[in-house]
């Protein structure tokens, strides 16, 4: 019977998981966190930017991103509207509150090698903006997103370090 050697290798693939996710994967549950890992914690830092078609010079506190943003967006100009960050204990979740009304939820866990499991949920008051999974993420390297509020181009950087 071919099924059984299949449900073997799944399952010996499940076990070997930093972590696993129960249910419809909308909820973690760290089993296998090292009790080593050389950083249990994690610093988010979550920035909201105006994209623009137009030509022009981006925001100076935004020139480490602009050539990401720009691949990933395909937008001319960036400016930056509004940052914060937050600290979150891995496995944890917090919220981070940004200008014009906009929310990001965030869950993340240790993933190992230094690189981190990120569920980004990004609100714009009620409605939801995006709700997307990152695994692997490597620490300092920002995870991008837009969307378009009211006839303005929004992007969202999320970085975790």
């Amino acid at each position: 019977m071919r099924l059984i050697p299949i449900l073997i290798a799944a399952t010996a693939f499940a076990l070997s998981a930093p972590f696993v996710l129960l249910g419809d994967g909308n909820s973690l549950r760290d089993e296998t966190l090292d009790a080593k890992a050389p950083q249990r914690n994690v610093s988010l830092s979550a920035m909201l930017i105006s994209a623009s078609n137009e030509k022009g010079d981006s925001d100076r506190r935004l020139a480490a991103y602009v050539p990401n943003l720009k691949t990933s967006l395909r937008f001319e100009s960036f400016q930056l509207i509004g940052q914060a960050t937050a600290r979150v204990e891995m496995p944890g979740s917090t919220e981070i509150a940004l200008p014009q009304g906009q929310t990001v939820k965030v869950e993340v866990a240790y993933y190992g090698e230094g690189k981190v499991w990120m569920r980004v949920i990004w609100m714009d008051g009620d409605r939801q903006v995006m709700n997307v999974v990152y695994t692997k993420w490597d620490r300092g390297k920002p995870a991008v997103a837009g969307t378009t509020k009211d006839g303005q181009n929004l992007a969202l950087l999320i970085t975790p370090r």
